[in-house]
């Protein structure tokens, strides 16, 4: 793997690849921002407001987190962290930065549930932008693979640094990224844009909480680059935050199942398969070593990928079946309530 390929270099400073695709995956999250807003009748100028309050806040907090999770990398001085030039971000605290502008923002409308809707489509695709532009950097790489390099394969770079193939883990999250992208636009459409849209405000928002939170607390577990708790220093950040928003939505299904069918026992089935899944996960990342690293691996996503199916059949279920009050009325209109 190349590391931090020059894109233009201007004499006073450099222009990196991976910079230039971050900063078109920016671009790219404002347009599809500001066109599904459209889509949900709003205006123009508002949605653009919202992007132009998100870049700086986002920016501020991506940097923020990043230099305080990797403090031991900084001599101490707290204008190394204002050096944006540098390198160093971290999507958990841009994404927290696009939260907290989203909630500020809402209030004027009270529509924060369709502006999250209309974003998650967004940060996905430049997710999947910045995923795959990590090959220029030499970012997002994984543990030492042994291969002779006679076959080109995509998910395997060579580093120029530890001299040795890696395994690059942002091939695998730009795919996933591009998955959850593709699936919050076509859930966005059944709710904003169809004739008969019966799916209600949040599908997209919770599709991005399971799927992203699922997939990413995998992968990260592949990352030789990830950023570590302060305090407890073999806990990656992006991982716990990766799994409390996939056990979020998982709840928050769990419960919209049970308000919408009630109690029956396919949804103890499903608490328990989900509970399982779970705990067996997180043996499997904290007992990761090199002597088992791929079985482990194999029963930690499947774990994940049984915790994923269980809830997305619980979230159709919900969608299309009708409650109990329903089939007494005869109407039908599922509810999701985040």
């Amino acid at each position: 793997m190349n590391d931090h390929i020059i894109f233009l270099d201007l004499g006073l400073f450099e222009v990196y690849w991976f910079g230039f695709f971050v900063g078109c995956g920016l671009l790219v999250a404002a347009v599809i921002y500001c066109v599904l807003r459209r889509l949900q009748k709003k205006d123009l100028c508002d949605s653009l407001t919202t992007v132009l309050c998100v870049m700086p806040v986002s920016l501020f907090f991506s940097r923020m987190s990043y230099c305080w999770f990797s403090s031991a990398s900084f001599s101490g001085d707290f204008s190394e962290y204002f050096r944006l030039s540098d390198g160093g971000y971290s999507l958990s605290g841009a994404l927290l930065g696009v939260l907290i502008i989203l909630l500020i923002r809402s209030r004027k409308h009270n529509d924060f549930l369709q502006m999250l809707d209309a974003a998650v489509p967004a940060i996905s695709s430049t997710i999947a932008i910045g995923r795959f532009a990590s090959a220029t950097g030499g970012e997002n790489t994984g543990f030492e693979v042994k291969f002779d390099g006679n076959l080109s394969l995509p998910f395997l770079q060579w580093s120029e640094t530890e001299q040795e193939w890696v395994l690059w883990v942002g091939f695998f999250e730009g795919i996933a990224a591009l998955i959850i992208a593709g699936l919050s636009m076509v859930l966005f459409m059944r709710t904003y844009r169809s004739d008969n849209a019966t799916y209600p405000k949040g599908c997209a928002t919770l599709s991005f909480m399971l799927t992203y939170g699922l997939s990413q607390a995998f992968l990260e577990s592949m990352r030789s680059d990830s950023l570590f708790m302060v305090t407890l220093g073999f806990v990656r950040v992006d991982q716990i935050i990766s799994i409390v928003l996939a056990v979020a939505a998982v709840i928050i299904i769990c419960v919209n199942h049970y308000k919408a069918k009630g109690f029956s026992v396919q949804l103890l089935l499903a608490w328990v398969l989900c509970a399982a899944a779970l705990v067996i996960a997180f043996y499997c990342e904290f007992t990761m070593n090199a002597t088992y690293l791929g079985v482990l691996y194999l029963i930690m996503g499947s774990a994940l990928a049984v915790m994923w199916i269980v809830s997305a059949i619980l979230f159709v279920r919900t969608l299309h079946a009708p409650s109990v009050a329903e089939r007494k009325s005869g109407v039908q209109k599922p509810v999701i309530d985040l």
